[in-house]
Parts: C-alpha cells; structure tokens; sequence
C-alpha cells in the first residue's frame, strides 16, 4: 500500500475490467485466446487451412507470444470469403447481420449471435463512460441507422450505461441542430467530418450558443484563451506557436549525430533519392555509431511479425541494404491487403530459393558459401580453397541444372570468393 486514505476510491462500474491485475489480466487474454484459435481452427475452413500450411495447431497456443507463430488475417479475406465464409458459428444462432458498403468491391459481411452483442453492449457502455456520460445525459446519435454497424452498437450501449438516447441518424442538419436546441442535448455521436459540417451549418444558422457549445464538447479547435477559438483551417499554424513558445528546440546534425523519423508508410512506401521531405522528427543516434545518408527510424506500432521487435519500438533500417537479405531483418510491404494500417510489417527475411539453393550446394560437400539474388541472376559465393573444385565442369552442370530448376536465368560464380557481409 502506498498511502492511507479516509475514503475507498470511487470506480465506475463500467471501467472495472480496467482495475484487473496484470496475471490475471494475461491469464484471462491467454485463455481467450486459445478458445478463439481453436473455435477459428475447428468451424473456420480457411483458418483450419492455414493453420495446417504453418504447421501449427490450437495446441500450440501455449504463451501469448505464440501468437506471432500462428497466420495473420487481411481485409482481404474477408471480402474473400464473402457472404459467410468466415462465419464460426451457424446461421441459426446468428440473430444480426451487418455489411460493410462495399465500395472497393463485395461488402464485408459480420454476423453476430446474443452473446456478440451482449459484448458489443459492453464495449459501447465502456466508451461512453470513459467520455464522462452517463444516467442523466441526453446522446444525440447521429450515426446511421442500417446495414452500416455504427448506430445501433452506440444507441444500446448509451441505453445500457442508463442515458437518454436521441436516435436521429445522419443528415438532415437543420433538424438536427434544432433537436440539440429544444432537447437540451449534451452529447453528440457523428463522424468528425459531419460535425464540421454541424458546425458550418450552426454559423450560417446563427445558432451561436450551440456553435460555442459544439466547440466546447468536441476537439474540433484549440481553445487559447476565453472564448478565443481559433479555426480548423489554422490548426497547423496555432500548433506551430504552441511549438515553438514550449517546446525547447535541439540542435540536429541530419546524418551525423541525427537520423530521420519517417512513419511506416512513407518510410516503406516511396524510397528513393527524389523522395519528398516527409520526415516526422529527428532521433539522436546512439554516441559512435556511424551515420549514413540512407539511414532512417521506424516507429513500429502493434505486434509485428517479428517476434523480437517490441510494439512502441525505434528500429534503424538502411534504405538500400547491401549483400544477403537472408536471415535479416526487414522492413516490408504487405501486398494484396487493402487495410491500410496493416500494409506494412517488420519480419525476418527468408528465401526459399536461397535456402533451397544452399542446401542443394552443402549437399555437394562445400563446407563455406553463401547465394545472392539479382533479379533473374543468381551470384554464387564459395571459399577460396574450394573454388578450384567449384570451377570444374562437373561442378558448373550441378550449379546450373539446381538454379535453372529454382527458375533462374543466369548462374554465374563469383571469382572473388565467399565474403560475409
């Protein structure tokens, strides 16, 4: 115990889970999770399938750092697997349907069973009562109504935490500010880009009490002083002051004792010399480590599909790295996902070929050599002492008739023998 208190802390209900100590926390995770694999592996075809390409089972769910073992999900799958390919249970248990609007190509279909949304309840009554609403408060919910998921999971979720709730759905913006005006409402549900444009409307309405109370509930502008409000369309500008008025300025030296912070899409998403000036920061380099101009930082956000890069962590990578992607790790672009926060991921790089190829040249009893890629050309590195043996004509219908098999064009032995790196 840390102090003595006169009065117990006050916990809202809602925020209790929060309060969950750490074991029993991961405990709790871990036996989800495994209940989740192995209800994914056992109704899921596609999860079953490539679960058993990786070799892995629900069993194998042992430590949630097991999770980095098991196939990840792509948006692309779900739209795949469209109408109920992904679905666990069966359709007689399920009780709602929703869709996405399928505007990149099949919509997204979610089925829920009671327990589903006894959860999504759950989760709803935990966001609005973090946002400081409750039993009194009377909730606008201007989310559409539909097949889309969003009104319905906010409208029972403010119902069930005990507040007034106005289902109004979205447009029509005039009766919407006139139904905030004579309910009294204190809390608004809606997208941020329809609330700029309650906002705008609000001005030209000249509803001047609601435009000030809008601008008080929501962060749509900066408040610097008493009824001093400064524009959406100033915002860089009013950061900027904030910047420079608090924040103590370093001095940098780009690529000598400072790298550049890029975020993951436009460090991964446009390299190369005649890339614009998109770095987010500078970060000071460790003291002796020499910089490069083809240098930069990565702020890795979430688990990674390498299990030693930690989420939250800085990681160094080179623009262009040189020699043997094998074995390293790498910064990488996801293709065929269409989740733009998921196009990107850290993983170690390994190539079947290149494995494929070596194993191919150990089994002909070379003892130190290594293959390199380039492009349909493959570059094989052996010892010095060997390579004598290497040049042989036996040994370059071998080398040839491996890497033709692995569909290569060219194979060509590098006369400067192996060399790490």
């Amino acid at each position: 115990m840390i102090g003595t208190y006169d009065h117990p802390a006050e916990i809202h209900p809602a925020s209790a889970p929060d309060y969950v100590p750490v074991p029993q926390m991961r405990e709790l995770q871990l036996g989800r999770l495994r209940a989740t694999v192995r209800r994914a592996y056992q109704h899921v075809e596609l999860y079953r399938q490539r679960m058993d390409e990786r070799n892995v089972s629900p069993e194998d769910m042992r430590t949630l750092d097991d999770l980095a073992r098991f196939p990840f999900t792509v948006k692309a799958d779900l739209r795949d697997s469209y109408p109920f390919g992904l679905f666990a249970s069966p359709l007689e248990e399920v009780v709602r349907l929703h869709a996405s609007s399928g505007t990149t190509g099949k919509p997204i279909v979610v089925a829920y069973t009671e327990q589903d949304l006894a959860v999504w309840t759950n989760a709803m009554v935990r966001t609005v009562a973090a946002c400081g609403l409750g039993r009194g408060d009377i909730i606008q919910n201007a989310y559409g109504y539909g097949l889309f998921t969003g009104g319905l999971g906010a409208h029972y979720g403010a119902e069930a935490l005990g507040a007034t709730v106005i289902p109004i759905s979205g447009g029509n913006t005039d009766r919407q500010i006139m139904v905030m005006k004579d309910f009294n409402v204190t809390a608004i549900c809606c997208t941020p880009t329809y609330f700029l444009h309650l906002l705008d409307r609000a001005a030209e309405m000249g509803a001047e009490r609601y435009l000030l109370w809008l601008e008080d509930s929501l962060s749509n502008a900066v408040r610097v002083s008493e009824r001093q409000t400064v524009a959406v369309d100033s915002f860089t500008r009013v950061l900027d002051q904030l910047y420079s008025k608090h924040v103590e300025t370093v001095n940098v030296a780009p690529y000598v004792t400072h790298v550049p912070l890029f975020s993951l899409r436009a460090a991964a998403g446009q390299l190369g010399e005649d890339m614009p000036s998109a770095e987010e920061d500078w970060v000071r380099a460790p003291e002796g480590m020499r910089l490069g101009a083809d240098m930069f930082v990565a702020h890795v956000v979430g688990r990674s599909m390498e299990p030693r890069i930690p989420d939250g962590s800085l990681n160094l990578f080179r623009f262009r790295p040189v020699g043997s992607r094998q074995g390293k790790i790498l910064l990488i672009q996801r293709l065929g996902t269409l989740d733009e926060t998921a196009r990107y991921t850290v993983k170690r790089y390994t190539s079947k070929k290149v494995e494929t190829g070596e194993e191919e040249i150990k089994a002909l009893g070379f003892r130190q050599y290594r293959v390199r890629f380039h492009g349909e050309v493959v570059r094989i590195e052996i010892a010095r002492e060997e390579m004598a043996r290497a040049m042989s004509v036996e040994m370059a219908e071998r080398f040839t008739a491996i890497f033709k098999r692995l569909g290569l064009k060219y194979v060509t032995l590098d006369l400067e023998g192996y060399r790490q790196g």
